[in-house]
């Protein structure tokens, strides 16, 4: 449902919680945009390896930056 707001504990190690936390100050968002950003990336990644399984083509998600591309790999 839009607009239904959902609160969850998030148990991070310290090294975590320390990524987590200079991703925010590096983009200047929230930890909690952060992690629901994060939440987007891996939607579309499993959607498209959904995509992948039912038509046996590869797919990739591929990250620019100025004129390089690479290909973002989650294992």
């Amino acid at each position: 449902m839009p607009g239904l707001k959902r609160s969850v504990k998030v148990s991070l190690n310290e090294k975590a919680s320390e990524d987590l936390r200079e991703i925010a100050t590096e983009l200047g968002i929230s930890e909690s945009e952060v992690l629901r950003k994060g939440l987007a990336v891996m939607g579309l990644y499993a959607k498209l390896k959904e995509k992948e399984k039912k038509s046996g083509e590869s797919t990739a998600l591929l990250l620019k930056e100025g004129d390089t591309t690479r290909e973002l790999i989650l294992a």
